[in-house]
């Protein structure tokens, strides 16, 4: 059982509740939002010496690109860095919203006047609209010192990719059939390496070489289906056929689990509730993320069950199948996510694809006493061995692949893109890890339907295309290693802030538009 973002449903569940998810608590005041004294401090002394600013005052503008808004008669200003640190030094202003930036990353602070202490909010608390409403003055350094911070532009972006937009489906063949295919020969390699020559010490590293093979390329070939959530419904249904015969139906994951992908695309659903591929990662302790990875051991299990005894239920008792799909038939990150009905097209392919999953499961519970005559069939080892390997491959892909900043709240266009990741550097490992353009995450959340194939192009197009100041070159990280390492700090801090009713500090990249 493999699962392209996560895990199912109950398992998502089953972890929550292990684990407890920390609540935000929502301020109702600006004393609440600042939170205790002590926390916010340990939280802030992390090495952000003073440093030299541009503020300016909030035009009509800034409030309509949704960069800042009105806090009763006030005003609530933006304020950039003009180097790498945060400034703790006073601005002449009852309070700001610093906007700094360190090792190519921004935070934002509410830094108060005569204070040494700048404390981490979140751009999107509702409580900062409480600030104190006192004029704010601009003050210090000269505009030209600090950097501008454009949002994305969405038009020139997409003029220097037009081109790549058409799918090539003789290189999605050939690619798919050389994974799968390959994929096979390699476990079953696993399986008779042993049987011929016994274990001996160069067996076993030849068993230890085809697993490693096994899960790189099923890998590879079973992340086709996110391109098939993605690819043109014309053209491509004996693509979408053949991928569910070689691939889906045998590793219980037919296209049917992952069609509501598309909602983790919707610009007003990403990291909300009605994403079920978003968890707020970052606000949640280092637990949930242990976790997330440990998830792998029983999702086997789970999958195994959900065909052999939940689908055989729905074809006797119809009045199950409701709750069924909407909360067991979905590949999900957030066990809380709820599948919205599907037309009776979809129903069709899914009781469809229900029964060939359940064939296969039934032959492959019995087929080593048929073979054999072996009811404890081996083969199911080395099956459950290539399963978990794939999902914990598949798990720390995913913790990569996002930031996982949000916490619920709806967010803006550029805060979505970068949230994302892109992993450009070394090719010949990245791929290994995040095949089928899954490395490009960045980008492939820009422009869903660009083709896997086309991603390396377009990347290099839009890296040298775009204006230097562009959002766009914040979302490329040199290791997926350095990502996972951040997102762990990050966690860390999360669950004490949450504790003392600060928000947990977020972390974006560095020169995005900021809502205040």
């Amino acid at each position: 059982m493999f699962c392209p973002q996560g895990a199912l449903a109950p398992v998502g569940g089953a972890v929550a509740a292990l684990l407890g998810s920390f609540s935000v608590v929502r301020r109702r005041n600006f004393r609440a939002a600042l939170g205790g004294l002590s926390s916010v401090q340990r939280a802030s002394q992390r090495g952000w010496p003073g440093a030299h600013w541009r503020t300016r005052a909030v035009s009509d503008h800034d409030i309509l690109a949704g960069r800042a808004r009105r806090a009763g008669d006030g005003f609530i200003q933006i304020v950039w860095s003009a180097d790498a640190s945060c400034a703790t030094r006073e601005t002449g202003s009852p309070g700001i919203i610093c906007c700094a930036t360190s090792a190519g990353r921004a935070r934002l602070f509410w830094k108060p006047i005569n204070t040494d202490v700048a404390f981490p909010i979140a751009s999107r608390d509702p409580s900062i609209v409480l600030f104190p409403n006192s004029p704010m003055h601009s003050t210090t350094s000269p505009a030209s010192s600090a950097p501008t911070c454009h949002p994305f532009r969405f038009r020139e972006a997409r003029a220097l990719i037009a081109d790549l937009q058409v799918p090539d489906q003789k290189i999605y063949w050939a690619d798919f059939l050389a994974s799968i295919l390959a994929g096979h020969v390699a476990i079953h390699l696993i399986f008779m390496l042993p049987w011929l020559y016994g274990f001996t010490p160069w067996v076993l590293a030849g068993m230890a070489v085809s697993y490693v093979a096994t899960v790189i390329l099923y890998m590879r070939a079973l992340m086709f289906i996110h391109e098939l959530v993605h690819l043109p419904e014309q053209g491509f249904t004996t693509f979408r056929v053949a991928w569910n015969a070689l691939c889906g139906i045998f590793f219980l994951v037919p296209s049917f689990m992952y069609y509501p992908h598309v909602d983790h695309h919707r610009r007003k659903h990403y990291g909300t509730e009605h994403d079920g591929e978003y968890l707020a990662l970052s606000h949640r302790g280092p637990w949930m993320i242990i976790g997330f990875i440990l998830q792998a051991l029983i999702i086997p299990f789970l999958a195994l069950f959900r065909f052999t005894v939940i689908s055989p239920l729905c074809w006797v008792f119809p009045r199950l199948r409701p709750f069924v799909h909407r909360h067991l038939s979905t590949m999900v990150v957030d066990p809380f996510y709820e599948r919205r009905d599907a037309s009776p097209k979809v129903m069709r392919v899914v009781i469809m694809q229900e029964v060939l999953c359940f064939a296969w499961c039934v032959w492959f519970l019995v087929r080593g006493g048929i073979l054999r005559d072996q009811p404890l069939d081996p083969f199911w080892l080395i099956a459950y061995a290539v399963g978990v390997g794939i999902l914990v491959l598949n798990e720390v892909r995913t913790l990569g692949a996002h930031r996982w900043t949000n916490d619920g709240g709806e967010m803006t266009f550029d805060e979505q893109l970068l949230d994302s990741v892109n992993y450009p550097e070394k090719p010949w490992l990245t791929e290994l890890w995040g095949p089928v353009g899954t490395r490009y995450h960045a980008l492939h959340h820009l422009f869903p339907r660009l083709p896997y194939h086309n991603l390396g192009e377009a990347h290099r197009r839009l890296s040298e295309g775009l204006p230097e100041d562009s959002p766009y070159h914040r979302t490329s990280a040199r290791s997926l290693t350095s990502e996972i390492v951040a997102l762990w700090r990050r966690a860390k801090i999360s669950p004490s802030d949450s504790d003392s009713g600060q928000h947990p500090q977020r972390d974006v990249a560095a020169g995005s538009s900021v809502a205040a």
